[in-house]
């Protein structure tokens, strides 16, 4: 719904528990863009190096960011993404089992950020045209506000509660 719009124009998280059975393709995490992407954001799992990317569409030039660190296939792996767009200097921080690990940020973001409204929500893959993710998801979250470092440990522990500003839970 309408709560999921614009997820990373201010704050925002996406947190869940992934495992990976292959990595045949990009597969897509979760996002929310069109089939053919001017809008919206996707975070999905490269799959040359198993490390996860982000993307966030401004008007002029797209932020894209990796992990340095992998996932493997065949492993469970928590992960929590936070990010403030409202700003482009502003870099996501990203937590793979509680903790936070280094980012490379291949482009910075430039301009405005472009209204996701009209764009589709997905879990399990990104855009509308395929990406899927060839696994299993769980616990998937998406927040309205920045998640602690101490709360993406606290998920990454297990914990199965509220946290508070969630605007989506699957």
């Amino acid at each position: 719904g309408a709560s999921l719009d614009n997820l990373f124009s201010a704050d925002g998280s996406v947190a869940g528990w992934v495992l990976a059975d292959d990595f045949g393709a990009f597969i897509g995490v979760t996002g929310k863009a069109n089939t053919v992407p001017s809008t919206g954001w996707d975070l999905f799992v490269n799959q040359t190096t198993g490390e996860l990317r982000f993307l966030h569409r401004r008007a002029t030039t797209t932020g894209d960011w990796q992990t340095s660190a992998a996932i493997s296939s065949g492993v469970w792996v928590h992960f929590v993404l936070t990010y403030n767009g409202s700003n482009d200097t502003n870099d996501p921080i990203i937590y793979l089992n509680g903790s936070s690990v280094a980012i490379t940020e291949t482009t910075a973001p430039v301009g405005a950020v472009n209204s996701d409204a009209a764009d589709n929500f997905t879990v399990g893959a990104i855009r509308t045209s395929g990406f899927t993710w060839d696994g299993k998801i769980e616990d998937a979250r998406a927040f309205t506000r920045i998640l602690t470092s101490e709360e993406a440990a606290l998920l990454a522990a297990g914990y199965r509660g509220p946290l508070g500003g969630a605007v989506g839970w699957w």
